[in-house]
């Protein structure tokens, strides 16, 4: 899917969508703006800016929810693809502890607009885990 990158004066976008970008698209791989570990293990965002267009992929397809002023949308972590960089955002525990015990990880975002978000119909974390498919660490080489 392409985005124009300058819709709504930037944007922030799941590492593991981004795809590619034109030349005027600005990445920033080192913006600390989301804390450490809100999406998950091994996921991180980067921050695009500039006129042009940016590429991404998801599993499955992604919709487009522009948000208006003051609108809100509670958004499960690991289908957020992008978000406008002007969006208003936080992330918050979703259920007790039954439901972070039982349906994993528990937290969500709340993304309160202006501004667009982009977001993913399927999971592959939870595909991944109906396939019993057990992540690897590099610990777990026999070498």
């Amino acid at each position: 899917m392409s985005i124009n990158a300058s819709n709504g004066g930037g944007l922030i976008v799941q590492s593991g969508a981004y795809i590619a970008s034109t030349t005027g698209v600005m990445l920033d791989t080192e913006w600390q703006g989301f804390k450490k570990g809100i999406f998950g293990s091994g996921l991180f965002m980067l921050k695009a800016n500039g006129v042009g267009d940016l590429f991404v992929n998801a599993y499955g397809g992604i919709i487009q929810k522009d948000l208006q002023d003051n609108e809100k949308m509670i958004l499960d972590n690991h289908h957020l693809v992008a978000l406008s960089e002007n969006s208003n955002y936080r992330v918050m525990k979703f259920g007790g502890l039954k439901t972070t015990i039982l349906g994993g990880e528990g937290l969500v975002t709340e993304i309160t607009g202006p501004g667009s978000v982009y977001f993913q119909t399927k999971n592959i974390k939870d595909f991944v885990d109906y396939l019993g498919i057990e992540e690897r660490s590099d610990s777990d080489d026999d070498t």
